[in-house]
């Protein structure tokens, strides 16, 4: 259109993108306004890109899906050095124990600074977090070391894990008034 000089959109022009809430500023009286059907277009072919439907070539941001994949070719090349300098197990079967070990390590780095944590404290079987726990920090339980601190702390898991999945918040009385 704006090649060829045109002031009007084709009567056969695509309306069919048009969503139902702008139809009306778009298409009255059976003419197409050309500016209104231009943003219109603009604005679909804007959410069809955030939603990756369409993509744009060469960018980072909002292109192909498919581009962010290793083919399997260049995987199989790269595959080992990968698993060397990252540390993962190379093997699936290996998985489970590799991050049973690095929870357990992950929690027992907690448990050594529990007694200093200015943020999280655990009293019984409820978490103290923020403002509440910098009150509760002279009250910090002393952990043992002996055993295995997944099987040392068990119970905590047990008993804190099912409290923060329930645990819902009050919600806030507010004094507002309706006019």
């Amino acid at each position: 259109m704006n090649a060829e000089k045109k002031r009007k959109v084709p009567e056969d022009a695509p309306t069919e993108f048009v969503s139902k809430t702008i139809r009306p500023l778009v298409v009255s009286d059976g003419a197409i306004d050309k500016h209104a059907w231009e943003c219109a277009l603009i604005k679909k072919i804007r959410d069809e890109i955030k939603s990756g439907n369409i993509y744009v070539k060469n960018s980072k941001r909002f292109g192909a899906f498919d581009r962010f994949f290793i083919s399997d070719t260049k995987w199989s090349s790269l595959r080992e050095d990968f698993f060397k300098q990252s540390g993962l197990p190379s093997k699936g079967c290996d998985a489970a124990a590799y991050l049973s070990e690095r929870l357990n390590l992950a929690y027992d780095r907690f448990l050594e600074t529990l007694p200093n944590n200015t943020y999280a404290q655990v009293d019984g079987a409820s978490w103290h977090c923020g403002a509440i726990a910098r009150r509760k920090t002279s009250e910090a339980p002393v952990v043992g070391r002996s055993g295995s601190s997944l099987q040392r702390n068990a119970f905590r898991y047990q008993s804190i894990v099912p409290n923060l999945l329930t645990q819902q918040r009050k919600p806030k009385s507010t004094n507002s008034r309706v006019f």
